[in-house]
């Protein structure tokens, strides 16, 4: 008896000293990332005096403005049915993003019907991107051209929080510099 108390007493202190240090790691933790999202912010803004001028950047951004994900927090996505679009997305982030080519992931939104192999393989050859940096293919249920849609959609994806906290800086950063608002 005397001993299970003993072992119920020294098992609540060691819950409440690791509920104190998880809380101080990710007080740590936070601070270090909110540094990180400066750093990106600042280099943003050092970078847009030299990129407002690059066609390829103020195409790239306009794209990601109109059809790119927002609310995914760390990643930066881009979807299309357009090849050529995909193409063009994928070189502003190699080139003007500075994203190594293999930080890349696409990944196909299938719908019923279509072939899930033939689908990576014509937008692996179409944009460029080898089958093997495709992800798992997505099923979207609902009616689809097959004429549109033929292939189904193509998604490029980056997981970095540091790219995406620049991008949203450059967001706010052009539309601002293209009609010369303060």
């Amino acid at each position: 008896v005397w001993s299970k108390g003993v072992a119920e007493r020294l098992r609540d202190e060691g819950r409440k000293g690791a509920v104190v240090r998880m809380e101080k790691l990710n007080q740590l933790r936070g601070e270090r990332l909110r540094k990180a999202y400066e750093r990106a912010v600042g280099e943003a803004r050092n970078e847009f005096r030299a990129l407002r001028y690059d066609p390829l950047f103020v195409a790239g951004m306009t794209l990601h403005m109109a059809r790119g994900t927002k609310e995914v927090p760390g990643q930066v996505r881009f979807r299309s049915a357009d090849p050529e679009l995909l193409k063009l997305y994928l070189a502003f982030l190699t080139k003007t993003g500075n994203v190594p080519p293999e930080k890349v992931r696409a990944a196909v939104f299938a719908h019923p019907g279509l072939d899930t192999q033939t689908a990576v393989r014509f937008w692996a050859l179409a944009i460029g991107v080898p089958p093997a940096r495709f992800v798992k293919t997505m099923s979207v249920p609902g009616k689809y051209d097959a004429r549109e849609f033929k292939y189904g959609s193509c998604v490029l994806t980056v997981s970095s929080s540091y790219l995406k906290a620049k991008m949203l800086e450059w967001a706010v950063l052009l539309p601002k510099e293209l009609i010369g608002r303060p």
